[in-house]
């Protein structure tokens, strides 16, 4: 692929997020102290991983991770995934570009969300940890908590 964007967007309607997603902007539920992957990043190494041909430990250092098979601009057409999902009181909707992924561990995500209450902390705490450990991409983070 050329030169593209990537993007995943949320849509909240009552108590539903219809998400739609080109590229390897991730989307995460955290519920009762777990945190979801809702997404699938659409790059190649993913493929790999979904083949069998390497593992999702061998990804995480494979000089191809970000290589995206999707993005908007880099072809004509772009066939974003859609998701539909049901949200509680006490949920939140974590959106975050490969530059805080590719820094932290889905479990290093998790405990960082468990020690906090405070949104505006934990986004900060997330983007702090990232750049600490080498912050080789730009950063996105958002972060929303869906109450009665």
């Amino acid at each position: 692929l050329g030169m593209g964007s990537v993007a995943t967007y949320a849509y909240f309607k009552q108590n539903k997020i219809f998400v739609s997603q080109v590229g390897d902007t991730r989307l995460y539920l955290y519920r009762n102290k777990t945190l979801e992957q809702i997404t699938e990043d659409q790059n190649f190494v993913t493929e790999l991983v979904k083949l069998g041909i390497i593992t999702k430990e061998q990804a995480e250092f494979h000089p191809q991770r970000n290589a995206v098979t999707q993005a908007i601009g880099a072809v004509d057409e772009v066939v974003p995934v859609f998701h539909e999902l049901e949200v509680k009181s006490g949920d939140r909707l974590l959106i975050c570009s490969d530059g805080l992924t590719g820094m932290l561990s889905d479990i290093e995500i998790q405990l960082i969300l468990d020690g906090s209450n405070e949104l505006n902390e934990i986004v900060s705490i997330l983007i702090d940890t990232a750049n600490a450990n080498g912050g080789h991409d730009n950063i996105t983070v958002i972060l929303a908590e869906f109450l009665e």
